[in-house]
């Protein structure tokens, strides 16, 4: 039997690209249901009116949230909303296509096989407004042992890596980060941080969560005008270094809460996943 996937989406004024993308990802076979998670409801509300030949399709699941919500602050919502299983987290504004994004996803699995463990992430991000492809395949597996060696490496490179809120996941996988004391709230209190995804992937490493890079696996990102990206890009002045400054505090505490677990159990706790010594200077040079 064929592995179905849910896509879950969280919506904040986002209409405009929810109408070009949500029909195409409705006729995908692999999808078996569609999540939009909004956090002001107007999404919703022009989905009913506007696009009745889809708005009551079987699929799709419409859930305004109880508040009004960052980006992923929403994903932790949202993934609460869709159904045991497989899930495909997708930004509002970002696109994928069924060969290129699913197709290259379930080659991997018909050859190596499914693992809740895995967070599969695509091994390039395809950014038309900036005329660029980034490249993650040669990350290949990323855990919380190694992600240390990727940093140093390529710290861009692995800061976009982490920053990567598009990924197929298991949804009792996803749920650990619910069980990391304080990281809920800790999200709640910033929902505007830009950064937010970074603080979720570490926390999937901190579980023991490996990030699994599938090379031909590729999604289309949407740059905005007045990005971080964008901003630090045309001005070369360090925008994110308060963005990283408060990652790595986050990063911080949920090292310390799994290293108390440890030492509770009478067990070390590993290193951390984003090491302290990050250098941001070099982030963008």
């Amino acid at each position: 039997m064929e592995t179905k996937v849910a896509i879950c989406i969280p919506t904040t004024k986002r209409f405009d690209y929810l109408k070009v993308n949500v029909p195409k990802f409705l006729a995908f076979d692999v999808v078996d249901q569609v999540v939009i998670s909004d956090s002001t409801g107007e999404d919703i509300h022009q989905i009913k009116t506007m696009c009745p030949e889809w708005a009551s399709h079987p699929k799709l699941l419409l859930y305004r949230n109880t508040g009004t919500y960052g980006a992923y602050f929403n994903k932790m919502e949202y993934v609460k909303q869709a159904r045991p299983g497989w899930i495909a987290l997708i930004d509002s504004d970002n696109s994928v296509d069924e060969h290129d994004y699913f197709g290259q996803w379930k080659a991997v699995v018909a050859a190596n096989g499914l693992d809740e463990n895995k967070v599969y992430m695509a091994g390039q991000v395809n950014s038309p407004e900036i005329n660029r492809v980034v490249p993650f395949r040669h990350f290949g597996v990323v855990d919380k042992t190694n992600i240390h060696s990727a940093l140093a490496s390529n710290n861009l490179l692995t800061l976009f890596l982490l920053n990567n809120g598009n990924y197929i996941v298991h949804t009792k996988t996803y749920k650990r980060l619910y069980a990391i004391p304080k990281l809920y709230d800790m999200v709640k209190k910033h929902p505007t941080m830009a950064l937010d995804a970074a603080v979720h992937a570490v926390g999937l490493l901190s579980t023991g969560c490996v990030l699994q890079i599938v090379p031909e696996m590729t999604y289309h990102h949407v740059v905005h005008p007045n990005s971080l990206v964008t901003i630090e890009c045309e001005t070369n002045k360090p925008v994110f270094e308060q963005e990283v400054k408060r990652v790595k505090k986050i990063c911080a505490q949920i090292e310390h809460t799994f290293h108390q677990a440890a030492l509770a159990k009478g067990k070390r706790w590993i290193q951390s996943p984003l090491p302290p010594s990050l250098d941001t200077s070099a982030l963008f040079a």
